[in-house]
């Protein structure tokens, strides 16, 4: 048995890792927003193939992938719920930078995260909700409040998404000058929270990768490869392909963490957020990778 770790509740050198991990997210949302330009909901309309292949990737597929996976392993019921909640979050921000460092289309990547992010503001509540009920947390407690649920998560990440998009409108000049600075701090952010995530969950690493590695290895992966043949079997740009395997197979695992903890108030329901975070960046080597030594050229 894992001895509890509330990953949003430590505090280094006076600081409080969960309020800063909030934080982090709003401000890479924000950034996200910043990004956006009338172009990218364009792209959307002129390319709707692989807009839409990336968006049921995400939606559908996703949560089906999750249920494979249990049934594959059959986890701890904690466990279980941990990879829905993975499976319902919305694309990552960071799958953006990815996509850029991957030679991807960066339009697609754009538009996808920002539509996966305002589509499962209402999907994931549902579907947590089905998942608690499936492994019988019904009649406990542990219960996901739907508006509440809608009204956090839209305070995470539709809202900083939607001001980064008005600021863009209102003075595009001040924008784009702002786009850097907050990619930059967003991504030492990301990297600051995965740092001391890793120092905090040392302790426990290996009960951790015990109860969950496998099935979390095996659920990234099978995203990420997903995303690739959807985007093969409609026969896409090779830009395409490489962005849908990015955009379907990185999911937000900080509003994943959010959830399992703030929400539910279950460590072992996170476990598979914190496993995932350091599968998400393996997987997104092997993409670069495979995209620097293939190339992405047409």
């Amino acid at each position: 048995m894992v001895e509890p770790i509330d990953v949003l509740n430590f505090t280094v050198l006076g600081v409080n890792v969960g309020a800063f991990s909030r934080w982090a997210l709003v401000l890479i949302m924000f950034g996200m927003g910043l990004n956006l330009m009338p172009k990218h909901f364009y792209y959307i309309f002129s390319n709707s193939k692989a807009f839409f292949a990336g968006l049921l990737g995400q939606i559908l597929f996703l949560p089906l992938i999750a249920l494979m996976v249990v049934a594959i392993f059959m986890p701890s019921p904690e466990v279980s719920v941990g990879l829905f909640i993975i499976a319902c979050c919305p694309g990552a921000a960071t799958s953006n930078f990815i996509t850029y460092l991957a030679r991807g289309e960066l339009a697609l990547s754009i538009s996808l995260t920002a539509a996966s992010g305002m589509v499962t503001i209402f999907t994931i509540p549902f579907i947590i909700n089905m998942a608690l009920h499936f492994f019988e947390f019904a009649d406990t407690n542990i219960r996901l409040p739907i508006l509440t649920t809608i009204w956090n998560i839209a305070t995470l990440t539709a809202a900083p998404v939607l001001v980064g998009i008005i600021m863009n409108m209102i003075n595009p000049d001040v924008a784009f000058r702002l786009q850097k600075l907050v990619s930059s701090l967003s991504f030492f952010a990301l990297l600051t929270v995965m740092y001391l995530t890793a120092i905090e969950v040392k302790s426990a690493i290996s009960s951790i990768i015990e109860l969950a590695f496998a099935p979390v290895f095996l659920m990234n992966t099978v995203m990420v490869c997903t995303g690739l043949l959807l985007g093969q079997g409609l026969k896409l740009r090779r830009k395409e392909i490489v962005t849908l395997g990015v955009e379907v197979g990185f999911q937000n695992y900080i509003l994943a963490i959010v959830i399992a903890i703030d929400l539910l108030g279950s460590f072992l329901m996170s476990i598979p957020a914190i496993i995932y975070l350091f599968c998400m960046y393996f997987s997104a080597s092997f993409l670069v990778g495979w995209s620097l030594v293939f190339g992405l050229e047409d």
